[in-house]
């Protein structure tokens, strides 16, 4: 079952206008989910860890998949969008063992109001936070700290797109999903990306969408050309480096007035993840 509408109005910065966090890994043994402390600047951060006990160590060390939620969630509302509770989507299941999947805490924020969310500042305290974070779980799991891809949803993607311009030498690729433009104020680095927006998104109109497809069309040097493309699939864009392909998913999606997560956001990221192992 899809989550419900939990507010009458949205915001181009709030996915919802009421805090949605949901208490993590309820009914659930520790090798399928359990939550994580790491000490970061003298704040304690929190992270969703899930299922463990299907990670296949037996090649050696995995990659990393860190989602971050969109604002007034947690890592486990987050779990729970991209993984059937509310929508279609099962991305640990297209994952299959092959990375450790974590959902990372926000907290309170300004910029939403006093919910959860994340900070853009590059020197703030969530980049902090990444910084660290891959480290710290290769000190417990079989996982290699330098291969790391992260997801984001709203504003949870408007920070991964900090991190792929500020940091893009610590991931592998990214992919951000209903993000809009205008998420950093400049862009020092160049990542493969995949990117979704809802063509009836009313939180975050898809014409920001397209711009910043086309933003970040430029950064990878793409082709600059208008193309029309099909929705509800995923289209690499034309003319890309060959090391920063950008793939662009428009989709019909019409839960939170068009602003869910893409139903496309399992197989499909994980498919374009998988191409930079």
């Amino acid at each position: 079952m899809r989550a419900p509408i939990l507010c009458a109005v949205l915001t181009a910065f709030v996915a919802c206008g009421v805090d949605w966090r949901i208490e993590p890994c309820a009914a659930e043994m520790f090798g399928r989910c359990h939550v994580g402390e790491i000490v970061v600047d003298g704040e304690s951060r929190s992270y969703l860890v899930s299922r463990v006990d299907d990670l296949d160590c037996s090649s050696g060390n995995l990659p990393i998949v860190l989602f971050f939620h969109g604002s007034g969630g947690n890592g486990a509302s987050g779990r729970a969008q991209v993984n059937e509770t509310w929508d279609d989507l099962a991305l640990e299941e297209a994952i299959a063992g092959r990375a450790l999947v974590v959902y990372p805490d926000g907290l309170s924020h300004r910029d939403c109001f006093g919910r959860t969310c994340w900070d853009r500042n590059p020197q703030g305290r969530d980049v902090a936070f990444f910084d660290a974070l891959p480290v710290h779980l290769a000190a417990q799991y079989c996982v290699d700290p330098e291969r790391v891809f992260a997801i984001g949803h709203s504003r949870g993607g408007r920070f991964v797109e900090v991190l792929a311009c500020e940091r893009s030498h610590a991931l592998l690729a990214a992919a951000s999903i209903g993000a809009g433009a205008g998420n950093v104020d400049r862009c020092t680095g160049q990542l493969p990306i995949w990117l979704s927006h809802g063509v009836d998104d009313r939180v975050i109109s898809f014409a920001e969408g397209e711009q910043n497809r086309n933003a970040w069309s430029g950064r990878n040097g793409c082709r600059s050309e208008a193309a029309d493309y099909p929705l509800d699939t995923c289209t690499e864009i034309a003319g890309c480096r060959d090391a920063s392909p950008v793939w662009w998913c428009p989709t019909t999606e019409s839960d939170w007035n068009g602003h869910a997560v893409s139903g496309l956001a399992d197989e499909s990221i994980w498919d374009f993840f998988s191409s930079f192992q």
